[in-house]
């Protein structure tokens, strides 16, 4: 258990970059409660006035109860301690629920009648205004949350309060269009994590179950995943497959030339051409050609001359 553990970072930043806001916030309750092996983990929405919670989304793990409609329905003032102790930044930590004295007599006979041991919230701010709960809870045992784990859930509400920036406020005015969000990767490196920005990665490649990250800067990361994972983790309107052993970067795509009835695609700052399998090539097509096929031989007679081995039909200026 680490504040630091790459892979839960890697899917943090992945949920970020490919789903909007209520989406990726949807990810991340069952992550962390797996990644700190509690038994729920919450996250509640204050309303503008912090007089009741406006949306709410919840993990529990197999077995356990659901407890979260419970505590929706727990009146403002039962919480108002509480919120204060939030306010001021401070998480509310209780290891055992037994000695737990920090709320009204509601709250604890809630907390009792569904078996709650021990529980941990931290505060989510929006523009330094309180704006919702992360939080966790155990009935398995009593136990505290460490530094590592604490530092964790701060991290991750911080992440949620930027997520909440983005949507409209609760009962308000909408939010500001944000910028569109650009892909980036965190690479495991070592005994460190890379950040890769999605327009820095020229293609990955794999032999059998190894894999490299090839950069435009011509860096050569491993991958330490197979092309179908990668597959499924790259935003698919950014990155295509063109061959068994190869995916690319679809903004770095400069040519498409095909000799002898191989076909080859050339990258912008690329030093080699890549192979395109025989399944891809009609999709490359599609990809490649604005217009319908006769346009394919427009584009060739107007390309610039070529090798006389290679018949280019697109043609993109490199870079």
């Amino acid at each position: 258990m680490t504040s630091l553990n790459p892979a839960h970072w890697m899917n943090v930043a992945r949920w970020l970059a490919l789903y909007p806001p209520d989406a990726a916030i949807k990810h991340l309750p069952r992550h962390l409660g797996e990644l700190l092996e509690a038994d729920r983990t919450w996250v509640f929405r204050y309303d503008a006035g912090l007089n009741g919670f406006v949306r709410t989304h919840k993990w529990v793990r197999d077995g356990c109860r659901p407890t979260l409609e419970d505590f929706q329905e727990v009146t403002v003032d039962a919480l108002r301690g509480l919120r204060e102790v939030l306010q001021c930044g401070r998480p509310v930590h209780f290891p055992d629920a037994n000695r737990f004295s920090g709320g009204t007599p509601e709250l604890r006979r809630r907390i009792i009648r569904n078996g709650i041991r021990a529980a941990i919230a931290v505060p989510i701010f929006v523009n330094e205004q309180l704006a919702g709960i992360l939080g966790q809870d155990t009935e398995r045992d009593t136990r505290e949350w460490d530094e590592e784990a604490r530092a964790t859930l701060k991290t991750t509400a911080e992440i949620i309060g930027g997520l909440f920036a983005r949507e409209s406020p609760p009962g308000g005015a909408p939010a500001q269009e944000p910028a569109p969000l650009r892909f980036a990767l965190y690479v495991v490196q070592g005994d460190g994590v890379v950040l890769l920005p999605q327009e820095q990665i020229l293609h990955i490649s794999s032999f059998r179950n190894h894999s490299c990250l090839h950069t435009v800067d011509g860096r050569k990361l491993d991958g330490l995943r197979s092309l179908s994972e990668w597959e499924n983790l790259l935003p698919p309107g950014g990155f295509t497959r063109v061959h068994r052993s190869h995916i690319v970067n679809i903004d770095r795509i400069a040519r498409l030339d095909r000799a002898g009835g191989d076909w080859r695609l050339w990258l912008a700052g690329g030093a080699t051409p890549l192979p395109v399998g025989r399944p891809h090539r009609f999709k490359m097509q599609k990809l490649l050609l604005p217009g319908p096929r006769h346009a394919m031989r427009e584009d060739a007679a107007n390309a610039a001359p070529s090798s006389p081995a290679m018949t280019p039909f697109f043609l993109r200026p490199m870079e």
